[in-house]
């Protein structure tokens, strides 16, 4: 059971640095002070230190203020012991700092790591908030959460009445000791998951649909395809080998054949070559325009080697040879001067433009050095020399300036830091001073203030008088104690009355609660009877709960076989419309395939029929037209090579005739070029043709296959539209299965749903039931102990009566009671007021023993304060001297600083512009070392160049001369050249005679050439269709190879491979899902159902707790109990959000306590409404804290107050009170009523601090 031992605070609000300590008392600790002294500081303590709830919401306002402790940091802790729920002691502590940094504007609030030790599981721990959460961890030790300590257990003086606050702020708090957020967020949350499920099992579903299933079937399918395709390929192969046997034996006849056809062509080729040597015999005989020779071809030769062989034909060609030589030698001697002529006049460009180079950068090495001396004033030769002498003297002069400055430099610096140490020194003191002044002047006003107070206080001898005459006034009447007996007597009279006034009170309203009871049963049944009779053969009356949790295990397998049949026949129709889907879809793809290829066989032109036959007819047509092109450019190329061969060889390519005039090789080129001419024009006529006859075969070879794809998709057509019927007519077969599964699976649904609803009121069914049984029983033993009270029967008219009399005289007691309360009161301030005088009388006695110390106190301080006055004073005069001196100094090393720069800056701008000048000057002395040596170049190249000149003149002149002796020598050979032609013409004639002989004999052999070319013909287009057949097989095999290579490859798709295993895991998710979304389901409905009953049950238990409190404490009649009203709200959602509010009960008759009630009613509603709510939901945290209870009230009112509360603590043992109170007469009275050991009384001072006292006589001061 958790207890509140102690409780140390130190520095919050106005609680200054020693700790004030709290040891809390069972069953009353009881603490007073007056308005303003920090009471409610205790209250915010507790709360801080068990929740870290901040009364306004700062800290800055809690911590003690650093003005009233006169201190720049406040170190403020809150230690609370106590024992847990299990008995063991546990320490909370929380600590806090308030500072102000010497130059910060504000104060720096910090909360410092709090600590909790405690016993877990009989070893002592300690955890930090740096660990773990600390205010989680008290609230658990304390057995409860933050919300109820907040509003019940230590409840602010602001919020002591929130019970009959607003309905808003009411409901609110509620709420959160309900701690609904927390349950609306599970439910929530499992909604959230459940629809999380359900979102998968839609996705998982639509995936097996779309995905899943279609890969199982589409790699069944491509593993009977694969088996297709292999037992067509064994078959292709077969044939393949068989027509490569065919054509191996066609080819050896057509071997055979070509070998006659090729000896027969040759024949051909003979015919045409002696054709075309034949004409250029005759073409070559008419183009000799020579006489003809009138001797015979003896002589001719005679005269021709005659004249051939002469001395000065061949001296004559000896010398034109010669004369050949001589003018090649001289182009070339021509062409070699030219070469050397163009280098050397390069060469002396650039020897020219060297020179010109060299003179401009000896201009500038010159202009340079002259500027240089012009700008620094230099004498000697050498400029470089001079310029690093200057520069090195200015660089050891900026040397020694610098070495002196950082001397003077040190030396004020050292200065300035002596005196800044002395003024530090002076300021310290000086500070030290004013702190002891200020310490002074506070205590002398203290000391003053008590001693005006000692002065103004009232003599001994008057306070003396007025005890006398109050004494003698009072003498005779009856004192307080008489009083107190008189009244506890007649208490207990009214007491013992009420009790039996209660019982009887009791009895009527327990038979109003049966009656009530009853009815409320009989109208829940006879809500519900139909759904009753609909789920029951025989509708229960008792112990429904049970009943349906019965039903509900019943149907719940026959619902769960329902449902699993359900998407067995689901499945089974998904499966079958997705196949009849995918085979409607293979069909229109078939049927646009088909499409597809007439559309490309239409863009041809052909009709799909004679496509082969044309594809064919075009072939051969496009053979014969490729031969001729061949014969035609074979000609090209041999006219193409007799007519270099003339050219070489001045002689026909045909006969061997050499050409004797160059008249006669211009006539036969002619000839040969003119027959070459026609070629290019037959031939691209050809090429025309065979392009035509090619791009009609490329369309023709392009349709081919889609002229065989339509014929084979054509077939499998046919046989899917027979599966696509059969598929059909199973597919209504399943979906009417599946139909009658759904309608069985509504049906055991809507029973369970409606058995899972009612489940909902079974509770509430057998609660009613119990009520009524309960009812029953208390109404019994109400009568029987009013039977044994009175030893007779007691009927509704006699307890009426009873009633009536009870409350006449229990009124009665009340107005003498009130009497006597009146005397006890009078009594009470009598006394009070005598002890007051009396208390007083002793504070003037020792206030003036006091006043002679104050006195010479007084005198010692002032004398103190005059000497630390002067101290400072001496300071203030020594500061500024030492400042002013320190000011100049500092003046002194400025200017000495600000001199230095420049003189500094100066001699490094000097030492750079001699840098500079260096740069310069050396830059250029090296542009004159690498200029180069050009003047004796130029001299020699112009001599070069005039000899080549005059040799290349001497050439041309040799040159000519030799082509004037060329001319002359050319006239010898016409003579040769005519007896030549002579000759040549004789060898045509003859030449010609022999051609034509053999031209005859050629063309008889010709004649054998028709027959061997249709046999070839026929033996290739034979071989033609077996290469065709072999080429469609072997395209066949290569296709098949492909497929079966491509659907193996698809096989081994991780999509494939996996699929019929990913299918399996993804139906087995989905139900897993679907499973889990039904379990989610059933359990928000369970949670939300436990959340309606704990609520029920906790608010029925609230109101019996308060009921019972209030008939044992309130003594009045006006209010015969109080009850708290949960009511849904009107949301969507009604069961999981109520409105509260708090009524009272009169003459039966709820009405609103809120505005209609006392003060002291309103006090008494609130403090029982906590203890309720404290005992139900804190059963093992008994404490409760009271902050002004009697606030608002009358003085007649105080001691109701203070009655009721020790009724309180009587009627519940276990509960600790803590009562914080400015109203003396409330502690009396509860202290009278409870005897506490003792009692805190809080107070400040005249600084504003508060402190605790422990008091163990409440008239102690």
């Amino acid at each position: 059971m958790v207890k509140l031992l102690s409780l140390k605070m130190q520095g919050i609000r106005s609680i200054g640095d020693k700790p004030q300590c709290i040891d809390f008392l069972h069953p009353l600790t009881l603490i007073q002070g007056e308005n303003g002294t920090g009471k409610t500081t205790i209250i915010e303590a507790l709360n801080n230190v068990t929740t870290g709830k901040v009364p306004t919401g700062k800290m800055g306002a809690f911590v003690h203020d650093l003005k009233i402790a006169s201190k720049s940091r406040v170190d403020a802790q809150i230690q609370l012991q106590f024992l847990d729920a299990r008995g063991n002691k546990c320490v909370a502590t929380r600590r806090m700092t308030a500072s102000t940094a010497r130059n910060a504007a504000g104060v720096t609030i910090k909360s410092d790591e709090a600590t909790l030790k405690f016993i877990d599981q009989g070893v002592e721990r300690s955890i930090s908030s740096k660990q773990a959460s600390f205010f989680e961890n008290i609230q658990q030790l304390l057995g409860v959460n933050s919300a109820v300590l907040n509003f019940v257990i230590l409840c602010h003086q602001e919020d002591s009445c929130w019970p009959l606050s607003d309905s808003k702020d009411l409901k609110e708090r509620f709420d959160k000791i309900f701690d609904v957020s927390e349950y609306v967020d599970i439910i929530d949350n499992l909604k959230v998951a459940k629809k999380d499920c359900d979102k998968k099992v839609g996705e998982i579903t639509k995936e097996l649909s779309q995905h899943l299933e279609g890969y199982v079937e589409q790699k069944a399918k491509i593993e009977a395809d694969v088996r297709k395709s292999e037992k067509e390929l064994a078959t292709s192969t077969k044939n393949l080998a068989k027509l490569a046997e065919k054509i191996q034996s066609k080819k050896v006849e057509i071997t055979a054949t070509q070998s006659q056809f090729d000896e027969l062509r040759a024949v051909q080729d003979d015919i045409k070559a002696t054709k075309l040597k034949l004409e250029l015999k005759e073409t070559s005989l008419n183009d000799l325009d020579v006489p003809s020779f009138s001797g015979s071809r003896a002589q001719l030769e005679a005269e021709l080697s005659k004249a051939s062989s002469a001395s000065d034909f061949k001296d004559a060609e000896k010398e034109r040879k010669n004369i050949d030589r001589s003018i090649q030698e001289c182009n070339q001697s021509i062409k070699d001067l030219d070469r050397k002529v163009f280098s050397t006049q390069e060469k002396l460009n650039k020897a020219n433009v060297e020179l010109e180079l060299k003179e401009r950068i000896l201009a500038e090495a010159k202009a340079t050095e002259s500027r240089l001396r012009e700008k620094f004033n230099i004498d000697d030769d050498d400029v470089g020399t001079a310029l690093k002498s200057s520069k090195e003297s200015k660089v050891i002069e900026l040397k020694d300036l610098q070495r002196d400055y950082n001397t003077k430099k040190e030396s004020i610096e050292a200065k300035v830091r002596e005196l800044t140490d002395e003024i530090v020194t002076y300021r310290t003191q000086k500070r030290t001073y004013e702190q002891e002044a200020d310490r002074l002047t506070k205590q002398l006003r203290q000391i003053q203030a008590e001693l005006a107070k000692t002065k103004a206080t009232e003599g001994s001898e008057a306070v003396t008088a007025k005890i006398e005459a109050l004494k003698a006034e009072f003498e005779g009447q009856p004192t307080a104690k008489e009083l107190e007996a008189s009244l506890e007597a007649t208490q207990k009279k009214r007491d013992s009355m009420g009790a039996e006034l209660r019982l009887l009170e009791d009895l009527v309203a327990a038979e109003a609660t049966e009656a009530k009871k009853k009815a409320m049963l009989e109208e829940t049944l006879k809500q519900d009877a139909d759904a009753l009779k609909s789920l029951f053969e025989t509708p229960p009356v008792a112990n429904f709960q049970n009943r349906f949790k019965v039903l509900c295990n019943n149907l719940e397998p026959e619902c769960r076989k329902a449902k699993t049949a359900l998407d067995k026949h689901e499945l089974e129709v998904s499966q079958i419309t997705k196949k009849f889907d995918q085979l409607s879809m293979r069909i229109a793809h078939e049927e646009s395939r088909i499409n597809e290829s007439k559309e490309n066989i239409a863009a041809v032109g052909v009709d799909p029929e004679s496509v082969k036959e044309k594809h064919a007819a075009i072939k051969e047509d496009l053979k014969k037209c490729r031969s001729e092109l061949g014969e035609k450019q074979a000609y090209s190329v041999l006219y193409g090579k007799w007519e270099r061969e003339i050219v070489a060889k001045k002689m026909c390519p045909c006969c061997d005739h050499a050409f004797t005039a160059p008249a006669e090789i211009d006539r036969v080129i002619k000839k040969v070029k003119k027959s070459s001419e026609q070629l290019p024009a037959e031939i691209e006529d050809l090429n025309e043709t065979i392009s035509s006859f090619e791009k009609t075969e490329s369309s023709l070879s392009r349709v081919l296959p889609d002229v065989e794809a339509i014929q084979e998709i054509l077939n499998k057509t046919i046989e899917s539209q027979r599966s696509l019927t059969e598929i059909e007519e199973q597919k209504k077969s399943k979906a009417a299965l599946r139909d009658r599964a759904s309608t069985e699976y509504a049906e055991l649904r809507r029973k369970l749903d409606l058995a899972k609803q009612l489940s909902g009121k079974a509770s509430l069914l057998d609660r009613c039931v119990e009520d009524a049984k309960d009812a029953a029983n208390k109404v019994s033993d109400l009568r029987s102990k009013l039977s044994e009270a009175d030893s007779m029967e007691a009927d509704n008219g006699t307890l009426e009566w009873k009633v009536d009399d009870l409350r006449e005289s229990h009124a009665q007691l009340q107005t003498e009671i009130t009497d006597l309360k009146q005397s006890l009161s009078s009594a009470f301030n009598r006394e009070k007021k005598l002890v007051e005088l009396e208390r007083r009388k002793f504070e003037i006695d020792s206030a003036a023993d006091k006043s002679v110390s104050l006195a010479n106190e007084k005198t010692e301080k002032e004398a103190a304060l005059r000497e630390a006055q002067a101290n400072a004073s001496a300071n203030d005069s020594t500061v500024p001297g030492l400042e002013k001196e320190k000011q100049a100094l500092e003046a002194q090393l400025k200017k000495l600083t600000l001199t230095q720069n420049e003189t500094v800056n100066a001699h490094q701008r000097e030492i750079a512009s001699f840098e500079s000048a260096l740069r310069q000057l050396e830059e250029q002395r090296q542009r004159v070392r690498k200029a180069p040596e050009g003047s004796d170049s130029v001299n020699g190249l112009k001599a070069s160049l005039a000899t080549l000149l005059e040799s290349k003149s001497d050439a041309e002149k040799s040159k000519a001369r030799l082509e004037a002796q060329r001319q002359q020598v050319m006239h010898k050979e016409d003579h040769v050249r005519t007896l030549s032609d002579q000759l040549r013409k004789l060898d045509f004639e003859l030449e010609i005679g022999t051609l034509n002989a053999n031209l005859g004999d050629l063309r008889e052999k010709e004649e054998l050439l028709a027959p061997v070319v249709r046999q070839l013909q026929q033996l290739k287009e034979e071989l033609v269709k077996l290469d065709k057949q072999r080429d469609s097989n072997d395209f066949n095999i290569n296709h098949l190879k492909k497929q079966i290579r491509e659907r193996k490859t698809e096989l081994k798709a991780p999509k494939m491979k996996q699929a019929v295993a990913d299918y399996q895991a993804k139906y087995v998710e989905r139900q897993i899902n679907t499973t889990m979304s039904e379990d989610l389901s059933r359990y928000a409905e369970c949670l939300d159902n436990s959340i309606i009953e704990f609520h029920t049950s906790r608010m029925e238990l609230i109101n019996e707790k308060l009921d019972k409190y209030w008939r044992t404490v309130y003594t009045a009649y006006d209010i015969d109990t109080i009850r708290i009203k949960a009511e849904p709200t009107k949301s969507t959602d009604k069961r999981k959000s109520y409105n509260y509010r708090v009524v009272m009960v009169v003459d039966n008759q709820e009405i609103e306590m809120k505005d209609r009630c006392s003060a002291g009613q309103k006090m008494l509603a609130s403090i029982l409404i906590r203890i309720a709510l404290a005992d139900v939901f804190a059963g093992g945290c008994p404490v409760l804290a009271l902050d002004e209870p009697t606030t608002n009230l009358d003085v007649d009112k105080i001691e109701n107050m203070a009655t009721m509360l020790g009724r309180l603590v009587q009627e519940h043992p276990a509960l600790q009170l803590i009562v914080i109170t400015h109203d003396h007469d409330l502690v009396r009275h509860l202290h009278r009523c409870c005897r506490p050991e003792h009692v805190y009384r809080l107070s400040k001072d005249e600084v504003g601090v508060s402190w605790l006292k422990r008091h163990t006589n409440l008239d102690d001061d």
